[in-house]
């Protein structure tokens, strides 16, 4: 006999052999009978984000879209998303929340909230300044809806951009497995509470403010942020729920049907 065979024929590792064995089919068997998804299955938009009817964001109107270099894109995680430059044609010429800079994204196999702009406008040179839950009061479908949503506040000394100090007003929220989330956290805590379900996906929604005068940026305080936010999402919201984000009331409709056997998948 092959001495270097000796170790494994004693009982000791037969018994364990035999243990992970019936653990691991215990555990698939587990998964199999409470309907545990591990891994997920990607989700597609129902439409592609460059497809959003901006015309019925008026009085905002679109004056530029960006789209990211490949390394960028890579860091990003996905290529769905939209960043546009938006003008409010109905605001004073000096108003602060005259322009717009909107940016969306979405992951579609959803295992990880990345890039948040706490961390982002850092790696810019921009210090943290304070930041603050605001609950926007949308007026959508005849109704009230409230959306709570996080503002951050940056400033970047004159001696790192070199020129006058900048101050900047950010603002986002998730859209997670058909909830809605203010911070990283909670958008977290929503996808890992997703055990049973064969997908998961996750979309933020980021924008800021800002006004011209001259050659000088005007940033607008914190009542002008909120109202400017909600005139826009309240425009926007709509259009990502009924035409881009999945439906995920239907989604979760047609996996339960297929488990159970009334859908050939």
């Amino acid at each position: 006999m092959n001495p270097g065979m000796k170790p494994y024929l004693q009982p000791a590792f037969a018994v364990c052999a035999i243990v992970l064995a019936v653990a691991a089919l215990g555990m698939d068997i587990s998964l199999k009978a409470t309907r545990a998804f591990l891994v997920k299955e990607p989700i597609d938009l129902r439409k592609s984000l460059d497809l959003l009817e901006v015309d019925r964001l008026a009085p905002y109107s679109k004056i530029g879209q960006e789209r990211l270099d490949a390394r960028m894109e890579e860091e990003l995680g996905t290529s769905s998303y939209l960043i546009l430059e938006l003008e409010d044609q109905e605001a004073a010429s000096e108003s602060p929340t005259r322009f717009c800079r909107l940016f969306i994204t979405y992951y579609s196999k959803a295992d990880r909230v990345p890039h948040v702009p706490e961390e982002c406008y850092l790696g810019s040179g921009f210090l943290p300044a304070g930041s603050q839950s605001l609950e926007l009061r949308l007026s959508m479908d005849n109704r009230m809806r409230d959306l709570s949503v996080r503002c951050l506040h940056f400033e970047r000394s004159g001696y790192m951009s070199m020129r006058a100090s900048e101050k900047i007003s950010v603002l986002y929220f998730f859209r997670v497995n058909g909830h809605y989330a203010d911070d990283r956290n909670e958008a977290r805590t929503i996808l890992g509470g997703n055990i049973f379900g064969k997908h998961s996906f996750f979309s933020k929604v980021e924008w800021s403010f800002y006004g011209k005068t001259g050659t000088t940026t005007v940033q607008a305080d914190t009542d002008q942020i909120k109202a400017a936010s909600e005139a826009l999402i309240c425009r926007l919201l709509p259009l990502l729920e009924r035409q881009h984000w999945p439906d995920w009331e239907t989604v979760n409709t047609k996996q339960d049907k297929r488990q159970e056997g009334d859908v050939q998948p």
